[in-house]
């Protein structure tokens, strides 16, 4: 299909806001196709729609180095760069190979390109796409590929993603995304540190981010003079990244999705009129062990009380007759008790807890073992014996886990 789109891999973080932090063309590529952040180096990897090479580029545009392009030419297509070694097909391949995936027609096709000579390490041809493959990523955690078919084939097979074993092929998992009204013409999609799925399309005006079972999480609106969108990649660390349009702009954004803490629901006000306050600090984490701290701030005074975290989903129940709402839905897990110090009668106290180091040290915790991806819910339990319950609690924090 002859049309311009930009496949891409980028870098992000998770911010409140989307924001355009700058954009460049390409000096030598007026119609990029696909395009790669490569966290080792800083650089792009840009794909001419139908050319007949993959190019390396500083943010700046400045030309660096190129390979040959695998298989037929294409624009429908997407180029990244793995984000872990794993086996494709029977082939080990090392972290930051250069990946092309390759829609075109018929099935969508997958190369691992070395950097530096240009040598196709490993291929495999998969079990999905009705041509028009137009963006795919591998998931570190799930070991697997996640490929975005567009709308053109229509039915069932349009605005479809599936989940492709990296050895055999095979699809896993498909869902569409046309049953959330997110509808894919240039499009692409990414893996966030969380393992959700963000997805951009030149039909749309947000960055989607789905769970990998198909759920609609959020819709992140780009920001203004960013549109018609065909690449998205992700790299995690600083909140930045690349978007691309088939117009040739590639754009640097800030604030995409990672595993980030929002708060949530309403906190209760105490006996002495304070009103407590959680949040989080560092990044969940399924192999840290420690760097990422709840905190609960303006607290009554020496109250003992604890965390309690939830995998199941958000709440907003009445606290019996108090002003307090249970913000995280049962089962849950309670973490160990704790003062809040400061004075009594004033609202001096506070909690804090390194969930990772709780994790790694309670194996049988609810949710264990946590590989990434999964989205917990917590909220602070503490003494207020004047209150109609006897106790109240702090708002909600809903975070992500990263691998």
């Amino acid at each position: 299909m002859l049309r311009i789109a930009i496949c891409l891999s980028l870098s992000a973080v998770a911010h409140a806001q989307l924001t355009n932090l700058g954009s460049f063309n390409p000096l030598n590529n007026i119609d990029p196709c696909g395009v790669g952040f490569d966290p080792a180096t800083g650089n792009l990897w840009v794909y001419d729609c139908f050319g007949t090479s993959i190019a390396q580029y500083t943010p700046a545009g400045v030309f660096v180095s190129q390979v040959a392009r695998p298989g037929e030419s294409a624009d429908d297509c997407d180029v990244e760069l793995a984000p872990a070694g794993f086996v494709l097909n029977s082939t080990a391949i090392p972290e930051g190979t250069l990946l092309f995936i390759n829609g075109e027609s018929g099935v969508a096709e997958i190369y691992a390109i070395d950097k530096s000579s240009g040598a196709v390490l490993a291929s495999l041809t998969t079990s999905f796409g009705v041509s028009h493959v137009v963006g795919g990523a591998y998931h570190r955690t799930r070991g697997t590929f996640f490929l975005l078919q567009d709308k053109v084939p229509g039915g069932s097979a349009a605005n479809r993603i599936a989940e492709v074993h990296p050895q055999t092929g095979a699809v896993l998992n498909t869902f569409q995304v046309s049953s959330a009204g997110f509808i894919i013409n240039y499009g692409d999609l990414d893996i966030s540190p969380s393992g959700h799925l963000l997805l951009v399309s030149s039909d749309e005006s947000t960055v989607a981010e789905f769970t990998t079972a198909g759920a609609l999480v959020q819709e992140l609106a780009l920001p203004s003079g960013v549109s018609f969108l065909s690449g998205i990649a992700l790299d995690g660390v600083n909140g930045e990244g690349w978007v691309g349009s088939p117009n040739g702009l590639l754009w640097r954004l800030g604030g995409l999705p990672a595993c980030g803490a929002v708060a949530y629901c309403t906190a209760g006000t105490t006996t002495n009129g304070c009103l407590p306050s959680i949040s989080g600090t560092g990044a969940a984490s399924a192999s840290a062990g420690v760097g990422f701290t709840l905190n609960v701030a303006n607290l009554e005074g020496d109250k003992s009380g604890l965390f309690f975290y939830s995998v199941t989903g958000p709440l907003a129940t009445p606290w019996g007759s108090s002003s307090s709402f249970l913000c995280a839905a049962p089962p849950t897990q309670r973490t160990q008790a704790q003062n809040s110090g400061g004075a009594p009668n004033s609202c001096g106290g506070s909690f804090s807890l390194d969930w990772n180091q709780f994790i790694a040290a309670n194996p049988g915790a609810l949710g264990a073992p946590f590989t990434g991806g999964e989205t917990v819910y917590a909220q602070a339990w503490f003494r207020d014996p004047p209150s109609p319950k006897t106790t109240n609690l702090s708002n909600g924090l809903r975070f992500d886990v990263c691998p």
